[in-house]
């Protein structure tokens, strides 16, 4: 069964008066550019570290292959850490610490030297108006666009979001090693290997039709329209909330 987001997070933590939360590990995206290729998001890898009031935050900049969705780059941003407030008996001085990633990056400069189209301000669409629809079918979900006068289906396979997801964040890790594991050596990566099923634990959160075509990027004035979807995945068993985006195959606009 799917839940929420923020009560996939709740049903992991026991009560702060009780015993010590377990570690839980988030991802999320923020729309960040495109190219004809490739998507760019912004990733936060948030951490709880296993304490009540902790957060560890990883940062990089995500490169998406469109036909794929992918990760072909991953681009160390920003390491931070907010020890919580029971820094002081784990018998630590400072609560706040930026630690910076090797081979870190600015993604504005990204943005400028590749000429990304920002996605920056992109807002996504409920899933539910009428004139785009979300429909979970037996091995996709679908979506019914009319917003662009198509009245077109586009399709999102479950196999791709399980395939995307598990590649991914295995490839998140290889570029950002954990800052902590509960276990130590012994533990395990709580982001490598997610177990999920796209058909129970998935939902998609929001979309955003992608227009292009009419900005130097082809010869001709035609112009397609693919859909930038918001995913996101949690169940009470296995895995905690993550989110991705994926864009569907382009189909041409004749409206």
């Amino acid at each position: 069964m799917r839940i929420p987001v923020f009560l996939a997070a709740l049903l992991f933590l026991p009560s702060m008066a009780g015993a010590t939360p377990p570690q839980i590990v988030w991802a999320s995206e923020t729309l960040f550019g495109f190219t004809p290729d490739t998507l760019y998001v912004l990733r936060n890898i948030e951490d709880n570290m296993g304490r009540p009031t902790a957060e560890q935050t990883d940062i990089m900049l995500v490169a998406r292959d469109r036909k794929t969705n992918l990760d072909i780059r991953i681009l160390p941003v920003a390491r931070m850490i907010d020890r919580g407030s029971e820094y002081t008996f784990m018998g630590e001085t400072e609560q706040f610490a930026t630690l910076p990633p090797e081979n870190r990056i600015n993604p504005f400069d990204v943005m400028a030297a590749e000429k990304l189209r920002p996605l920056i301000s992109k807002r996504l669409l409920p899933p539910d108006l009428d004139v785009v629809a979300v429909k979970a079918g037996p091995e996709a979900f679908i979506i019914t666009d009319s917003y662009t006068g198509q009245g077109r289906n586009y399709t999102l396979p479950y196999a791709v979001i399980s395939s995307a997801f598990r590649a991914n964040l295995n490839a998140t890790r290889d570029a950002m090693p954990a800052y902590f594991v509960e276990g130590g050596s012994k533990g395990d990566d709580l982001l490598r290997d997610v177990a999920f099923s796209p058909a129970e634990d998935c939902t998609v959160e929001g979309l955003s039709p992608l227009f292009e075509g009419t900005e130097n990027y082809t010869t001709t004035l035609e112009t397609t329209v693919a859909w930038i979807i918001n995913v996101s995945c949690a169940n009470d068993r296995t895995m905690a909330a993550h989110e991705m985006f994926f864009v569907t195959a382009p189909q041409l606009w004749t409206g």
